[in-house]
């Protein structure tokens, strides 16, 4: 039995290490990140030569559920429709190849536990603080007001922080308005921002504040134009800079905005409207797939209750919850 630590700087790059060096019968029996590195204990029974060539395309076998053990068919069923690609649930399908066959026939009833391990191992959480300036891009009607006023009122009310309130929405006079009568209603100061050099003035002033949240007027991913001259406006500031996606989207069209969006180099994604749909694995499995840093997660529109921090493994117990077990 060969037994191996593999690592690398994502999760695809270790996926294809192992491939690569161990071959594609090799069980994945954990996974996770460490000291920033992706994880990956694999093992497999037989020595056999490494496969060669590349064709471009995955080696991961379909995760088709007719692939899977009887016991856990429907757990397979369960992930697949809550929205996670085959490519993650051929990861799964993977890692429990190698365990009893007579417990995967009968679905051992504690085995639903390991899958929920190794789908939280393969999430990536940000590993750091939050700076003291954060703000909030994304498309239009994605969230990113609501967020900004639950991240500032849970930072009044539940850690007595002060903070200042930006915005560069200016397209958008009632939402102006809107974020005013919060910020007066929370304590904190506000400041509508027009250009960069009036950002830059608007953040000194806001020196003495502990925490700093702009909010950003809502772009196309197809407006490459404008996202630039927004980008241009955080440029070489200390702007801790949160993509907010919708987890209601279509893989397509969050694969565009993740591309589109990429010029701000975000430091952490953040999941919006868990709450509206029933498949946001679709989501979840595009973080998986291009090893984004997760923060945070909203799942309803009460202020400042509804969201939560990006835990991998509450995710993962949300996505296969113990009563599917």
């Amino acid at each position: 039995m060969i037994l191996r630590r593999i690592t690398g700087r994502t999760m695809a790059e270790a996926l294809a290490r192992v491939e690569k060096e161990i071959g594609r019968d090799a069980l994945i029996i954990e996974s996770g990140f460490r000291n920033g590195k992706a994880m990956l204990l694999v093992r497999r029974e037989s020595p056999s030569s490494p496969p060669s060539g590349n064709d471009g395309r995955s080696r991961i076998r379909p995760a088709s559920t007719r692939a899977w053990p009887e016991g856990f068919r429907p757990l397979g069923e369960h992930l697949l429709d809550r929205g996670l690609s085959d490519r993650v649930v051929g990861v799964l399908l993977e890692a429990i190849r190698g365990l009893d066959p007579f417990l995967c026939e009968k679905g051992d009833p504690s085995l639903p536990g390991v899958l929920r391990k190794i789908l939280g191992g393969l999430l990536k959480e940000r590993n750091r603080p939050e700076g003291k300036v954060m703000a909030m891009v994304g498309p239009t009607g994605v969230g990113k007001t609501t967020t900004l006023a639950k991240l500032a009122a849970r930072a009044v009310h539940e850690r007595g922080e002060r903070v200042a309130i930006l915005t560069t929405d200016t397209f958008r006079i009632a939402a102006v308005d809107q974020l005013k009568a919060f910020a007066d209603m929370c304590g904190a100061s506000f400041r509508v921002v027009f250009s960069p050099a009036d950002l830059r003035e608007a953040l000194k002033e806001a020196h003495s504040s502990d925490r700093v949240y702009i909010d950003t007027t809502g772009r196309s991913p197809k407006d490459a134009v404008s996202l630039q001259a927004l980008r241009n406006w955080f440029k070489n500031l200390p702007i801790d800079v949160h993509l907010c996606l919708p987890c209601t989207g279509k893989r397509r069209d969050l694969l565009k905005t993740i591309r589109a969006f990429g010029v701000f180099r975000p430091d952490a994604f953040l999941l919006t409207k868990w709450d509206e749909t029933e498949n946001p694995g679709e989501a979840v499995s595009l973080m998986i797939e291009q090893d984004l840093p997760l923060s945070f997660v909203t799942d309803g529109q009460r202020v400042p209750e509804d969201i939560r921090r990006a835990r991998p493994a509450d995710l993962a117990r949300t996505l296969l919850p113990m009563e599917r077990a």
